[in-house]
């Protein structure tokens, strides 16, 4: 692998030979808008209605985990314009094991060249490098992720030897009208959250999502990059409360307004639906869901979206359908055993 100064050219072995494209390392907040340009391209490509801010990102890259921008981020530039990045990181699997992800966002105008191969391949190798010193962890496995619509992508990855093994939904309720009304069980209480109970709503939700399948993420890092997000507003979420403890809680983000054809139109996502598992059963996610509709629209929101594991084991996807959301795309996972 190559290394020197973040512009000088990386070298790739399966690099395209593309006239005026290069592959070189982050150089710093600077590059910020170019991956946000090359990401949201790539979004809306996709039919991904999550957006990505350079505000978002940079706080985001301020506290990664397991993670190391000078040596985990892939950047593909033509003409000197960012038009691919990619990074990895190592991560804990709730079911066992570890698993090397690597994500990467190609702007579609420059998809069909052997850039994905390219960072695949690359990703790859820095991914092994990392495994080599986790030597005594079993299983470990290389993760990568592209949109289920993607054929491009498919055929990639399946032509590198990875397998789908989880397909995850973005869900979208395209108006706010016609909300459910909040049933709440018994004995307990949806209010807002404040700044000051951060730690025991992200402590709560840390809780509530380690017997799901993947990655929970219960590093320090993860809750600065929880608390930092430039969305960030304890007062838009649904927190349940059972005498003074957090039971479940809904984090509730709220997209800047966008300038549509039939007027402004602003997104919230509900993000991160927990219960804790002595709450569960008991229709607590679905008063919380309805609840953070409403608050979300009292807050100028005209749609809202989520994301839900498709092949949970909580019903999690019945819950968001009933609920009035639909699918809009799909995500697969793929993964491949480490070979070292």
């Amino acid at each position: 692998m190559t290394t020197g100064h973040p512009r000088a050219p990386l070298g790739l072995l399966a690099a395209p030979p593309i006239p005026g494209f290069r592959f070189r390392h982050f150089s710093g907040p600077a590059d910020y808008a170019g991956l946000v340009r090359a990401d949201m391209a790539a979004r809306r490509h996709d039919g991904v209605v999550e957006t990505v801010t350079v505000e978002g990102l940079e706080s985001e890259y301020a506290h990664l985990t397991n993670s190391d921008l000078e040596h985990d981020l892939l950047i593909g530039e033509a003409d000197g314009e960012i038009v691919a990045y990619g990074r990895t990181a190592w991560t804990e699997l709730n079911e066992g094991g570890r698993g090397y992800w690597s994500s990467c966002s190609i702007d579609p105008a420059w998809r069909r060249r052997g850039i994905g191969r390219a960072m695949l391949r690359w990703q790859e190798e820095r991914s092994r490098v990392v495994a080599s010193a986790h030597r005594d962890i079993s299983p470990r496995w290389l993760i990568s992720y592209s949109p289920g619509a993607d054929p491009g992508a498919t055929a990639l990855l399946s032509s590198e030897g990875y397998a789908v093994v989880r397909r995850y939904h973005e869900m979208l309720r395209a108006a706010l009208d016609d909300l459910p009304e909040p049933v709440v069980p018994a004995c307990l209480e949806l209010r807002p959250g404040l700044a000051e109970q951060a730690r025991p709503v992200w402590e709560a939700m840390a809780e509530a999502f380690r017997d799901h399948f993947g990655e929970q993420d219960e590093s320090e890092a993860a809750y600065l990059r929880f608390v930092n997000d430039p969305q960030f507003n304890p007062a838009l979420w649904v927190v349940a409360w059972d005498g003074d403890q957090v039971a479940g809680a809904v984090i509730n983000l709220l997209d800047d307004p966008e300038d549509g054809s039939d007027g402004p139109e602003r997104l919230a996502t509900l993000d991160a639906v927990s219960v804790r598992r002595p709450w569960r059963k008991r229709g607590l996610a679905r008063a919380m869901v309805a609840e953070s509709l409403r608050r979300v629209r009292d807050a100028g929101a005209t749609r809202a979206t989520l994301g839900v594991d498709a092949e949970g084991e909580h019903g999690a996807l019945d819950l968001y359908t009933s609920a009035g959301f639909a699918p809009v795309n799909t995500e697969l996972e793929w993964r491949r055993p480490v070979e070292l």
